[in-house]
């Protein structure tokens, strides 16, 4: 059985590739040896795609500090062939 995860991620990119508030990326993720990588479509001109995984912590630090996250997922954000993009999620109750 082929299992995909679909995602709805809000990114903003502080790039000249930066997309308009109203517009939504969805991604298609399928499960990799290392976590969930799969394309999203395009933004203006250039294609994206997500590499993402679970982790322990993230580099950044937790963004709330009144509670814990239930996960923690890292990756990057590929925008055409070459420039990448880091994200993190922290997911709460």
């Amino acid at each position: 059985m082929k299992i995909s995860l679909k995602l709805l991620l809000l990114v903003v990119v502080m790039s000249p590739v930066a997309v308009d508030a109203s517009s939504d990326l969805r991604c298609r993720l399928e499960p990799t040896e290392y976590g969930w990588s799969g394309p999203c479509g395009k933004l203006n001109k250039f294609r994206l795609s997500v590499n993402i995984r679970e982790t322990e912590s993230i580099d950044s630090g937790n963004w709330r500090s009144d509670m814990e996250p239930v996960d923690v997922w890292a990756g990057t954000m590929n925008i055409g062939d070459k420039a990448q993009r880091p994200f993190e999620i922290e997911r709460y109750r």
